[in-house]
């Protein structure tokens, strides 16, 4: 069935990704995490039968979402990257519906990120790219990366900023093991300059929180994005 071929092809996705080299044992999720996920989600996909409660205004969700929430091939389509590289976190979540509003949906991803061991939620991390790095340059990132880093001015750096963000990235993923992330949406290139140097020096039980509070503003920002796009259809 669609969803079973869907949520395998992500399994294997995910479980492929290797891992900082400290870390040689370990994958992006652990084979248990990612079976845990795809069972639990397969699960309630038979048991919760109740079709999502969307309107187009008042902070709800508008129609597309609707329709969508009754498959998850549909609702993976639609919102499979708004945790960058993880469609296996929106499938799970996708078992949570129906959702009355969009705070709603974004709460569920937190929580469910939230809910995960301390190395899903460092896989979810290594999940992002470099900013600025090679696949910026080289046009291989996700749209929505794509769209972020160069929004706050990552592809139009000077020299001498660059060099000095390819240094920083590099010392950071060796001290932390994961690239640095931040939601560039909302900041500009000077502070994720300054913020990459500051947050360099924490402690790694202090730097991991503050990423996944990262990635969670960065999916905040994809799904506003996707609902704006499908009220103005």
């Amino acid at each position: 069935m669609l969803q079973f071929a869907l949520l395998a092809k992500s399994l294997l996705q995910l479980s492929s990704i290797r891992l900082h080299a400290n870390h040689p044992s370990l994958s992006c999720f652990d084979a248990a995490l990612c079976s845990w996920i795809v069972l639990h989600s397969l699960h309630h996909s038979y048991v919760r039968k109740a079709p999502a409660v969307c309107l187009a205004s008042g902070g709800r969700l508008p129609p597309r979402c609707l329709w969508s929430g009754r498959c998850p091939g549909d609702f993976l389509e639609i919102f499979g990257n708004v945790v960058e590289k993880c469609p296996l976190i929106t499938a799970a979540v996708w078992s949570a519906r129906p959702f009355a509003t969009l705070a709603d949906m974004e709460a569920r991803i937190a929580e469910f990120i939230d809910s995960l061991p301390a190395a899903g939620k460092a896989g979810i991390l290594r999940c992002h790219p470099d900013l600025a790095g090679r696949d910026l340059q080289s046009g291989t990132l996700t749209a929505e990366s794509e769209q972020e880093q160069v929004v706050a001015g990552l592809r139009s750096l000077e020299p001498a900023d660059a060099t000095r963000l390819r240094r920083l990235n590099l010392q950071y993923k060796e001290r932390f093991g994961y690239p640095f992330v931040i939601c560039a949406g909302l900041n500009d290139r000077a502070a994720i300059l300054r913020q990459l140097a500051e947050r360099f020096a924490n402690e790694p039980q202090r730097e991991l929180p503050l990423a996944i509070e990262e990635v969670k503003k960065i999916c905040c920002l994809r799904l506003r994005r996707i609902v704006a796009s499908d009220i103005k259809l």
